[in-house]
């Protein structure tokens, strides 16, 4: 109302992006906005763009352009998956941050850069500790829902207030989980299939009826 109000009879333009994943089976919500919105799809980034998204993270550093082209390599133009790697990078200690300066290596070796940006999802996964892990592939079941902190608190009822707090909160440094006020979602759709996909078939098919007995009642 008040942005309405500031605004008169000018005209306003919002510009929102969203997952082609989601568009492919939107929400309620996301369906209405649809109808009311003209759709374009994006193309995949350049390298020049690739390189320019990276300039914008670590600044124009040495050793940028090397960077750039490897990760264009593995990530294909796609925006989401070329900081993916980068944060791999970062959380191994590839990249580094001193004295206000980012530091890009001069060469990256073969077993710098996993190969897909599904493989550097599952090594952040992996190097959860298991309370976290365990908690993020519950969440993961109930797909992209947000939660409520004590509907969080449900997917540990053996544990203590503490420990699912502190569970929680190794999910939002880690970028596992982001807070939406009070509510927790995981941060995207290819994240939830990482940590699906890392639980045996049938252990999936087990914690997953146990998932949905708790929120159904």
């Amino acid at each position: 109302g008040t942005l309405a109000e500031l605004l008169g009879r000018h005209e306003l333009r919002l510009q929102l992006t969203v997952a082609a994943d989601d568009i492919q089976a939107p929400s309620a919500a996301l369906s209405v906005l649809v109808r009311h919105c003209v759709v374009l799809q994006l193309e995949p980034l350049t390298h020049t763009e690739t390189e320019a998204l990276l300039g914008s993270v670590f600044g124009r550093v040495p050793n940028l352009p090397l960077l750039a082209e490897q990760l264009y390599r593995i990530a294909r133009g796609s925006p989401r998956e070329s900081l993916l790697l980068a944060q791999h990078l970062v959380d191994s200690g590839v990249i580094s941050y001193r004295d206000g300066l980012w530091t890009l290596p001069s060469e990256l070796r073969p077993g710098n850069l996993p190969a897909s940006a599904g493989d550097a999802l599952r090594a952040r996964i992996a190097a959860l500790t298991p309370l976290a892990r365990r908690r993020a592939q519950l969440h993961a079941l109930l797909g992209m829902r947000a939660l409520r902190g004590a509907e969080y608190g449900l997917l540990a009822p053996d544990c203590t207030l503490a420990a699912v707090s502190g569970a929680l909160l190794e999910l939002l440094r880690s970028d596992i989980s982001k807070s939406h006020g009070e509510r927790y979602q995981l941060s995207h759709p290819p994240l939830a299939e990482a940590l699906c996909g890392m639980l045996d078939p049938r252990e999936r098919q087990a914690l997953r009826r146990s998932v949905q007995m708790v929120f159904q009642n």
